[in-house]
Formats: C-alpha cells, sequence, structure tokens
C-alpha cells in the first residue's frame, strides 16, 4: 500500500498463494479455487468517499514506492506456494513497472472478472470499484431462477448503509446491466446458492 496524493493505493493480488499437488492443510475447495484467480490484480486508489481501479496487471504485486516523480510497482509471476509445492529455486519472473503518478485520477482500464457459484455460495461477494467506468455488465449463467442482491456504497457510507437492488435470475443466460451502479463499488450476493453458475463481469 502507498500513499500518494491524500489517498492510499493498494493492490488486490490475483494469486497470492496456491497449490499444485495439493496439501491437506487446506480445504479442498479453498485449494481449488486458488489455482484459479477470478481477476487480474488490480491497483485500487482510495480517496474517500471514491475508490477507483487504476491498472490492471498479469503478475502480483510484492512492493510499491515513490522514487523521481514516478510510482514504482514491483511484481512477480508466481504465488506462494504452499511447502508441498515450495521450489529451492525461485522460478519466477519478476519486474519493476513504472507509472506516472497521475494514474490516479485516469480512466481506469478495462477488465474482466470470472468466477463460479460453488466459490461465492450465499455469501456477499465483490466489493469491485465502478467509479469511471462507462460500462458495467454481469453475465450470468445459472442452473436454476433465483434472485441476486446488489449492493451500491463508497469508502463514506461502507456496505451496512448500502442501497440494495435486487435482480431476478432465470435459468440458462443472464445479462444484468450494472452502469447505473458505475460511481459506487457494488457487491453482490444470490438468494441462495447456485454452485454451477458461471457468472463473468464486464468493466469497460
Amino acid at each position: 500500500m502507498l500513499s500518494i496524493g491524500g489517498g492510499l493505493l493498494a493492490a488486490f493480488n490475483a494469486s497470492v498463494h496456491s497449490t499444485i499437488a495439493g496439501t491437506d492443510e487446506l480445504p479442498a475447495e479453498q485449494q481449488r479455487a486458488s489455482r484459479n484467480p477470478p481477476a487480474q490484480t488490480l491497483l485500487v486508489y482510495m480517496a474517500p468517499p471514491t475508490a477507483r481501479i487504476v491498472a490492471a496487471l498479469g503478475a502480483r504485486v510484492t512492493s510499491m514506492t515513490l522514487a523521481g516523480g514516478r510510482i514504482l510497482v514491483a511484481t512477480a509471476t508466481c504465488p506462494n506456494l504452499e511447502r508441498y509445492d515450495a521450489t529451492l529455486v525461485d522460478h519466477s519472473v519478476k519486474d519493476i513497472i513504472s507509472f506516472p503518478t497521475d494514474i490516479i485520477s485516469s480512466d481506469p482500464p478495462p477488465t474482466v472478472m470470472e468466477l463460479e457459484g460453488w466459490i461465492v455460495g450465499d455469501k456477499h461477494w465483490g466489493g469491485i470499484p465502478l467509479t469511471g467506468y462507462r460500462e458495467a455488465v454481469l453475465e450470468l449463467g445459472s442452473e436454476r431462477s433465483t434472485t441476486l442482491y446488489t449492493y451500491k456504497y463508497t469508502l463514506a457510507t461502507g456496505p451496512r448503509e448500502a442501497d440494495v437492488e435486487k435482480y431476478e435470475v432465470e435459468r440458462g443466460f443472464n445479462t444484468i446491466d450494472l452502469s447505473s451502479r458505475r460511481s459506487a463499488i457494488v457487491s453482490m450476493r444470490f438468494r441462495e446458492a447456485v454452485p454451477k453458475a458461471r457468472i463473468r463481469l464486464y468493466l469497460g
């Protein structure tokens, strides 16, 4: 996390920990989910009441700093592996990316998030900043009819004071336009778990 411009720049890493061969120390579903990150690594700038996605990367961020009027972001391509998968040699590709400081106020990058229903169950998921996006479309492939609740809030109000809206999800393919909520943070919840659901969120 980096303090800049009166706000905070934080990295939400796509893959921090993962397993390959497996371990008896973590639930099987948690290991399975760790092998398929739902999104790219996202850099999010937070200056209450807003949060804004400012960059999408293919590697996990290991550190950030300011130097010479630029934001330097160090990355590595390999997640932290559990002890049974750990190797003697670090085989990840490391890089340092330089961003201008005005990235904190630039247009957000297009990105896609994709996951399956068994990962989220009937719990809240998301917490995705839509500020700056012109288009936000949620695509759902569901094996049965259900209800999807969306929660709109900001860093100032928080999720407990969110505006709630519900959408009826039919069996099969559904498209939900979330563009009207693009000035805030959005999280979601199914009325009941839909394990085989395919969830895809496009932001552009």
